[in-house]
């Protein structure tokens, strides 16, 4: 149970950093901002970063098949059910 724990939180780095990495790109690609060398190197920076997480795909892909053992669960489809509404 803790290997899927931490199964999840990686998987939610991964997808933090992800979301990071593309934020910066998107600002980096504006008129005013682009070819600044800061957010240059921010950018590959983020991008490295987001490659070295991906490493550890292999952790966070045991979350993903547990999900999918667990499908057709009536029990987790209304705690999935509840999450959706609460956000």
């Amino acid at each position: 149970m803790r290997l899927l724990s931490i199964s999840e939180e990686l998987g939610d780095l991964q997808q933090m950093v992800n979301s990071f990495a593309n934020h910066v790109k998107t600002v980096y690609e504006l008129e005013m901002f682009y070819g600044d060398q800061t957010l240059s190197h921010l950018l590959n920076h983020a991008v490295s970063f987001n490659e070295q997480l991906e490493t550890f795909e292999y952790i966070y892909s045991l979350t993903e098949a547990e999900e999918l053992e667990t499908e057709g669960n009536p029990l987790d489809d209304d705690a999935e059910n509840i999450e959706a509404e609460e956000n």
